[in-house]
């Protein structure tokens, strides 16, 4: 409506709309049709959301279960821990959501190979390429990208690779590749840290070996600090994929310790 008041010494006139603009500001009569702003809520509104009907236009409705769903979420699973040098050949992964299904999904790794297009139902993919590390720590990640509709969330996982750490109980003199190999454990390690249970017999040492890139390490058996002795620095070790580093190589002070604990830092 037009409302003209007579003041003096001028005339002012007031544009007023018959619904109320839920943002913005215009002297045109706004309409349920007028993007960006609210239309009109009618007795039979109570109770409802303002919502986009699909084609950019704002409308009262009432919540659904879609709306007040689990939020989508994804997930890939596929990745492992290696030995250095080991080679991984066109690995698969798979993916899972909550809140889901997806609608469209990709997988890239941060080596530089091109992403990878996964198919409905966008849960499985097979990368076609080889992978392979030869440094210590070193890995690749592949990063999940998962769509459902206008929402999208992201996953990763990752190959990393590691050398291995040997430790054990002998009463021969461990000093060469072979002998350092023939202990009883050996496991993927990424640090020099370590905690492991040995039982030294009647005459034998306790034995640990591991990357000298590492460093040195601190021995604590029984809560007290020491009891170990460096061999060597230097030893050379050629791993089963053909890669060499030189290892840290130590020694209990003590032979015959029975059933022991030690703890590596």
């Amino acid at each position: 409506m037009t409302v003209l008041l007579e003041l003096e010494p001028q005339t002012i006139e007031i544009i007023v709309a018959d619904k109320i603009m839920a943002s913005g500001g215009t002297s045109d009569i706004v309409t349920d049709a007028s993007n960006g702003l609210a239309p009109a809520m009618g007795a039979s509104a109570a109770g409802t959301v303002l919502v986009n009907d699909g084609a950019t236009n704002p409308v009262w409705r009432q919540l659904t279960l879609d709306d007040i769903g689990p939020a989508f979420n994804a997930s890939l699973s596929g990745g492992q821990s290696l030995e250095v040098g080991a080679s991984v050949v066109n690995p698969s992964f798979t993916a899972s959501y909550t809140g889901g299904p997806a609608t469209a999904a990709t997988i890239t790794d941060n080596d530089g190979n091109p992403a990878l297009t996964l198919g409905d139902p966008f849960t499985a993919g097979t990368m076609p390429h080889t992978y392979v590390k030869t440094t210590n720590g070193a890995s690749v990640t592949f990063t999940l990208s998962a769509s459902k509709s206008a929402i999208t969330d992201t996953a990763t996982a990752s190959f990393t690779w590691n050398p291995r750490g040997y430790y054990g109980a002998s009463s021969v003199v461990v000093d060469t590749e072979a002998e350092v190999e023939a202990l009883a454990s050996s496991g993927l390690q990424s640090s020099r840290a370590r905690t492991f249970s040995v039982t030294a017999a009647s005459g034998e040492y306790i034995w640990y070996a591991y990357p000298a890139s590492f460093g040195a390490a601190t021995f604590t058996v029984g809560g007290f600090e020491g009891g170990f002795d460096l061999v060597t620095s230097t030893l050379s070790i050629t791993n089963a994929n053909g890669v060499t580093q030189d290892y840290r190589l130590y020694r209990s002070t003590n032979p015959s310790l029975g059933l022991t604990t030690v703890v590596v830092s």
